[in-house]
């Protein structure tokens, strides 16, 4: 049985759709799961599972497409509210004593999880665009180059990392999720 601390990024229900089956699945199988999460990843989980509001970060829209400044602008005004959340997330990892992390792209329990030097799985779709072979027509490779460095930026230092995509020539050697609950590294078993 592995101690699962378990980072979601509360943007949209999606981050938080997947990680409650996956959740779910765990915790059948003996593993003990705590939760970060905010806004909708928040409310979708608590009713559910064991689950500690944090910080997170929020993206800002203009005709359904990300503004870069405005919402570099609006998370750099809230860093108290993060900065709260940090010696939060340290206070639970030192009480709690997880093996692993887990992160769907919530960038304080990655953030944590390498401080205390506790191997993080990546679990998201965003890294697609890093793990898979991908030939941008040239009008868009600026816009990858750049959603490629948000993402680095995001989530970083990872063990392995398991998406879900349809793209055919992923990385294996990054998306293998290579701990079993039998290994000397402490891992997990799925």
């Amino acid at each position: 049985m592995a101690k699962i601390l378990y980072g979601v990024a509360g943007e949209g229900s999606g981050h938080s759709s997947r990680a409650k089956e996956i959740i779910n699945y765990l915790e059948g199988k003996g593993h003990l799961v705590k939760v970060l999460s905010h806004d909708r990843g928040f409310k979708n989980l608590n009713p559910y599972f064991d689950v500690e509001e944090i910080f997170g970060l929020r993206f800002d829209y203009k005709n359904n497409q990300i503004r870069p400044l405005p919402t570099i602008y609006r998370n750099f005004a809230h860093m108290p509210q993060a900065m709260k959340s940090i010696k939060k997330v340290t206070r639970i990892i030192d009480e709690f004593r997880p093996d692993i992390v887990f992160s769907d792209f919530e960038p304080i329990s990655c953030l944590m999880a390498n401080m205390k030097k506790i191997p993080l799985i990546s679990i998201d779709n965003q890294h697609r665009l890093n793990n898979t072979q991908i030939r941008y027509p040239k009008k868009y490779q600026a816009d990858a180059a750049a959603a490629i460095a948000v993402i680095n930026l995001m989530i970083f230092g990872t063990k392995a990392c398991s998406g879900d995509d349809f793209f055919p020539k992923q990385n294996q050697k990054r998306q293998n999720l290579p701990f079993s609950a039998d290994s000397p590294s402490g891992g997990f078993k799925y």
